[in-house]
């Protein structure tokens, strides 16, 4: 009896001793079909820190009916699964960061914006500017005296004169000169600065679409690592119900062997399925960010932490959180706001002005008159019905605003550089701890293995540790991109951009 269980082992040991295919395998190819040799001897050679199993152990004499009924194994699963093939690739590369850059700055509606703002606030102080410079207006004048009767009830008297329908022509040049235009030169000054400050929030645009794309190149990358992942994670489960299957066809195994490991492929499949729409939805984000409709995706061996030099290399840090583009700007607009209140006293002040005019009419018999006329014009406003007092309310609570403004975006952008410093440190943590946390993930999955192909695990053991793998491998993607991301956002989170 002894002799007849040794035989039997040996044979199991035969059927199990071919090994599954290690974890980080990315081509397709279909399994070969196991052939007959001598069986190993029943250790484990598997290094640690990787999920292809040991030699086979022999199984225990309690396995009987190890063959079918025909006396050969069922085929093994074919991998080459239509789930393994890897997402088609995007039609748009962009190459390198300097490419992106230059895309963004010639497609980006909303730095065309922050520009066309500029471009406003030089118009409006052209219109400033012009409140206190000369004028000069030509008007030009034909006439003609009308026939002119009078009728009384004795019958109607024409009392024209004999010239009566004789055209006369005449020009008119006048010329203003604001002497004394307080208000007008004060307005000037305040359209200046409010352009500074428009430029000022063109400047931080130009770091939020830096940082924008950043994240969009990077999300891209991770998207694609945990797309590939996934697939790992597939051809993994696939490999486990195969060697389920071979259990049950051994008579080592039961039924529910085999639809935990089913089960465990459809939880790999419907992350093959949300994984790849990510990377569809993170091309279409990248996209965007690069003024397009359509995906667009990064070469395969892009350098992160090139792009991250790229990025330090397009903006400066700045020394303080007081010389972030978006803070000099809602400072400058609450100058902007307390010189609109001193507009509004500057309205109560009187105006001088110089007129000067001449004034030329023909007649056609040749007759020809000429005047000038220099005057000055003082203007002094007493009462308007108290629109002045109401535009002083307005300007003044409109100064508070912009100052609470100024102090609420101070307080944010300090927390959001303390934030961003420290999320360097914590991803840096987070990604050490999810790296031990995949090496045992991986150790543990392999003796989960091992012990399932000896007889001593259950097949609850190795689903289980697979699963486990799969969260464990994308964990440890995720942050290691967010690593990079961190550092990124670190960077622009106090930067000047000038690109």
């Amino acid at each position: 009896m002894r002799h007849a269980q040794l035989l039997l082992a040996g044979s199991l040991a035969l059927v199990l001793a071919k090994p599954v295919a290690a974890q980080t395998a990315v081509p397709v190819a279909p399994r070969p079909t196991p052939t007959p040799t001598p069986a190993p001897t029943p250790t484990s050679t598997a290094p640690a820190g990787t999920s292809a199993p040991a030699e086979a152990t022999p199984l225990p004499s309690g396995a009987q009916g190890a063959t079918s009924s025909s006396g050969s194994l069922p085929p093994p699963l074919v991998t080459n699964d239509p789930m393994l093939e890897p997402v088609a690739a995007p039609t748009h590369i962009v190459s390198s960061w300097q490419e992106a850059l230059g895309m963004l700055q010639s497609r980006s509606t909303d730095l065309r914006i922050a520009l066309d703002e500029i471009e406003r606030a030089e118009g409006q102080w052209r219109q400033s500017l012009a409140a206190s410079l000369p004028t000069l207006v030509g008007t030009g004048t034909l006439n003609t005296n009308a026939r002119f009767q009078s009728c009384f009830p004795t019958g109607c008297v024409d009392s024209s004169d004999p010239n009566a329908h004789l055209f006369t022509y005449g020009a008119r040049v006048a010329l203003t000169q604001p002497l004394f235009a307080p208000r007008a030169w004060h307005a000037a000054g305040t359209a200046s600065i409010a352009r500074d400050a428009r430029e000022q929030s063109a400047e931080d645009v130009k770091r939020v679409l830096a940082l924008t794309l950043a994240n969009a190149v990077v999300g891209v990358v991770t998207a694609e690592r945990l797309s590939e992942i996934n697939r790992i994670g597939l051809r993994a489960a696939l490999e486990r119900l195969t060697l389920a299957r071979r259990r049950v066809a051994l008579g080592a195994g039961n039924a529910l062997d085999t639809v935990r490991a089913d089960q465990d492929v459809s939880v790999a499949r419907a992350a093959i399925v949300s994984g790849d729409e990510s990377l569809r939805r993170a091309r279409e984000t990248l996209g965007l960010a690069l003024g397009s409709t359509e995906g667009w995706g990064v070469p395969p061996d892009i350098d992160l932490n090139g792009v991250e030099k790229s990025a330090r290399s397009t903006c400066e840090v700045a020394p303080r959180v007081e010389d972030r583009a978006d803070i000099l700007a809602a400072q400058t607009n609450v100058e902007v706001a307390k010189r609109n209140v001193k507009d509004v006293w500057l309205q109560f002040s009187p105006t001088v002005n110089l007129l000067g005019t001449f004034d030329t009419s023909t007649n056609l018999f040749g007759g020809r008159n000429e005047g000038w006329t220099i005057a000055g014009v003082l203007t002094v406003p007493f009462f308007d019905g108290g629109v002045r007092y109401g535009a002083l309310r307005d300007t003044r609570a409109q100064a508070d605003q912009s100052e609470q403004r100024l102090e609420a975006a101070r307080r944010t952008a300090t927390v959001q550089v303390i934030q961003a410093r420290r999320s360097v440190d914590v991803a840096g943590e987070s990604r050490q701890v999810s790296e031990r946390a995949r090496d045992l993930a991986r150790e543990t999955e392999r003796l989960a293995r091992v012990s399932f192909q000896a007889g001593t695990g259950t097949s609850l053991d190795l689903v289980e540790s697979g699963r486990r793998l799969r969260e464990a491998e994308s964990q440890l993607a995720l942050q290691e991109f967010n690593l990079v991301q961190s550092r990124i956002a670190a960077l622009l989170a106090l930067s000047r951009c000038h690109w």
